[in-house]
């Protein structure tokens, strides 16, 4: 069942996807040996034998590939192909061997195989994907039941004797094993189908050139925040930020290099507020969606941060210290000229009373920073200007 459904799934937009393939692979491999076990009436013993374990063979193997294509996005190393063919050499050997040390064999050969994709899985770390917890804790127990099977086999051979499961031990630890690997095959396929939304939500909500917030997730994420800042009685403030004179770069030197200032601009900034001392405002940043980077470009060379629990004071020593390393940046265009760069900011702060419409409070919000954002053009550029020091934004009802 799962090999059909990963093989209609290769037929749409995951046809090129590796990982899916191999584990696709591994599944139809698995299918085949366990339709070359329920043969054994009919086939001779070695053949039956030899098919049945070489299909769960290369399906594990397959299952480790698709692992380490998925966690390092690379193919796997060819030390594991080799693992493979040492024991497919301990298959040919064993056919003629008593059962139980047939068992004994290849469930140690089994457990060996599992070993390479619970590493890898182990070596990960925290990953994005919180299914592929779940990849791992069921590969886990399918490892388990095949070691128990492999022990049990050796210091109880008398229970093997006979290829049919004539024993609880053997009946469960067989039919566990492989209920486990096919549940962490349907764990893999929904891990994939978690990162796929992940990269979708990251591709929504993230300007593609400079990595910050897009427009569209900039004033969600800002509502939340100002949302916040009402249930708290608490300030918040709104810098916009405009690179000065950038139409002269990229008229001047190329819209290739005028991409590569936005690009160094909102990398530079981004460092300096991971660096801002700790305090209130930076605490109460949400990780939603931004995930930690709370600078947005709000289009052109405009970008825009909110900083809850802010006051006139510290939204000035944050916009200044975003000018200074604007200002410091050593930017080259695809000929080694140096870029002049300068960044004007508007700040504007506000208490928002509750119980008013957040849209229309960061509506204003917005006019007031832009204000004190053409202000600073207007002085010069290369400068920070506030709004009002701070004030209550009171919208009048209709």
């Amino acid at each position: 069942m799962l090999a059909i459904l990963l093989a209609i799934a290769q037929r749409g937009p995951l046809r090129d996807d590796l990982a899916i393939q191999d584990w696709s692979w591994g599944s139809w491999a698995m299918a085949l040996g366990y339709a070359a076990v329920l043969g054994r009436e009919w086939l001779p013993l070695p053949l039956w034998f030899l098919l049945g374990n070489l299909g769960t063979e290369l399906a594990l193997t397959c299952y480790a590939s698709a692992l380490h294509r998925f966690l390092r996005g690379q193919p796997p190393p060819n030390w594991l192909w080799g693992l493979l063919a040492s024991q497919v050499l301990v298959l040919l050997a064993v056919p003629q061997a008593e059962s139980a040390l047939r068992v004994t064999l290849v469930s140690g050969s089994h457990v060996l195989l599992i070993l390479p994709g619970l590493w890898w899985l182990h070596r990960a770390g925290p990953r994005p994907e919180s299914l592929m917890r779940a990849v791992s804790g069921t590969l886990m127990i399918a490892e388990v039941f095949v070691l128990f099977r492999t022990l049990d086999s050796a210091w109880h051979p008398e229970l093997y004797q006979v290829m049919k499961a004539n024993d609880w031990r053997q009946g469960i630890s067989f039919v566990a094993a492989y209920i486990f690997l096919l549940g962490s095959g349907y764990g893999f396929a929904l891990a994939h189908l978690e990162r796929s939304v992940r990269r979708l939500q990251h591709m929504a909500h993230t300007d593609a050139l400079t990595g910050c917030l897009n427009r569209r997730a900039a004033d969600a994420h800002f509502e939340a925040l100002l949302i916040s800042a009402q249930q708290a009685g608490r300030p918040v403030a709104l810098l916009l930020l405009d690179l000065d004179h950038f139409k002269r770069i990229n008229d001047g030197h190329g819209h290739r290099s005028g991409d590569l200032a936005l690009q160094q601009v909102a990398a530079a900034a981004q460092a300096a507020l991971r660096d801002e001392p700790p305090g209130p405002w930076w605490a109460a940043q949400s990780a939603e969606p931004s995930e930690g980077r709370p600078l947005a470009r709000l289009g052109g060379e405009e970008f825009g941060l909110m900083l809850p629990d802010c006051d006139a004071a510290a939204a000035r020593r944050c916009a200044e210290r975003l000018r200074a390393v604007v200002q410091a940046l050593a930017v080259r265009d695809e000929s080694g000229q140096r870029l002049t760069l300068t960044v004007s900011i508007g700040v504007a702060v506000a208490i928002a009373p509750q119980g008013e419409d957040p849209q229309r409070l960061l509506a204003g919000l917005y006019r007031r920073a832009d204000a004190a954002l053409y202000q600073a053009k207007a002085l010069g550029r290369n400068r920070v200007e506030c709004a009002e020091a701070e004030v209550t934004v009171v919208v009048a009802s209709a």
